[in-house]
């Protein structure tokens, strides 16, 4: 079984939102099942609350589930940085690592903890060559590391367009 958790709206035509969507659409579309997981409000700003509903949301999920975890919410959910149940099959999916988003840059003690959770992962998925570098460049072996583009599904080439002859 495949769970995607993430924090945030996932209907916000955002970038990372709509490349989440798409990889679980290949999956349905694949027969493979795969379910979302809304976790509390946007990470790192969360409160203690809702770390602790956050913690109990994912310990219930079931043993030997593959967890694809959105970056926003993989590097700063505390429990992602212990061995909570080495059962679960941790794959952050990372469109770019949070320490380097503006928004989360007065927190100091960001960087080490969310490289502390990559460590932990079986294996992680960024969207391009660029972010892999960086991870690459804080310590992560590249074999740990598969580029996953945007647009999962090959778009076809239109070739009859209105001003043509």
């Amino acid at each position: 079984m495949i769970y995607l958790l993430y924090s945030g709206n996932f209907d916000a035509l955002t970038g990372g939102y709509i490349y989440n969507k798409q990889i679980i659409d290949y999956l349905r579309k694949n027969q493979v099942y795969a379910e979302t997981i809304q976790l509390d409000t946007l990470q790192p700003l969360t409160s203690e609350k809702e770390l602790l509903k956050n913690e109990r949301l994912i310990r219930s999920i079931p043993d030997n589930s593959i967890l694809l975890v959105d970056s926003l919410v993989f590097g700063s959910q505390p429990i992602f940085r212990t061995r909570y149940n080495p059962s679960h099959i941790l794959i952050p999916v990372v469109h770019l690592p949070l320490f380097l988003n503006p928004d989360f840059q007065l927190y100091s003690d960001l960087k080490p903890r969310e490289m502390e959770a990559y460590k932990m992962a079986k294996h992680i998925i960024v969207t391009s060559l660029f972010t892999k570098k960086i991870l690459m460049g804080e310590g992560l072996e590249d074999t740990s590391i598969s580029i996953v583009n945007p647009g999962i599904d090959p778009m076809p080439v239109k070739t009859n367009y209105p001003f043509s002859s």
